[in-house]
């Protein structure tokens, strides 16, 4: 019996195909949750410790900087003193860069206050 496929090659292939399909599902959910936290928390908190030092990035063209700003991003999104910078951002009368702030160093540099 000549067969182009047998059936343990079939076995293997539909295997294989559905564990991709699953790994694919993974990957598409792991996304989903990755852009709901930038648009709910990185971002928004980012935005508002740079207004609150007014340091103002609109209109700057320095790529180092820009970079500096994406990786401050970045670093509030996965951040383990989000509640004591939400704290801070409260509390208007609070001083400095928020406590803990993984982007202390690029906000003092451009902190205008």
């Amino acid at each position: 019996m000549d067969t182009l496929v047998t059936t343990n090659e079939m076995i293997t292939f539909l295997a294989v195909a559905a564990i991709l399909g699953l790994f694919a599902a993974v990957l598409r959910q792991f996304r989903q949750v990755a852009v709901g936290a930038m648009t709910t928390q990185g971002v928004p908190r980012f935005t508002s410790v740079l207004r609150r030092l007014a340091i103002d990035l609109d209109g700057v063209d320095d790529e180092r900087t820009l970079r500096a700003a994406a990786v401050g991003v970045r670093n509030c999104l996965v951040c383990r003193h989000q509640e004591a910078c939400d704290a801070w951002l409260a509390d208007r009368g609070s001083k400095g860069v928020p406590p803990g702030c993984p982007n202390e160093q690029f906000l003092r540099e451009h902190s205008l206050v």
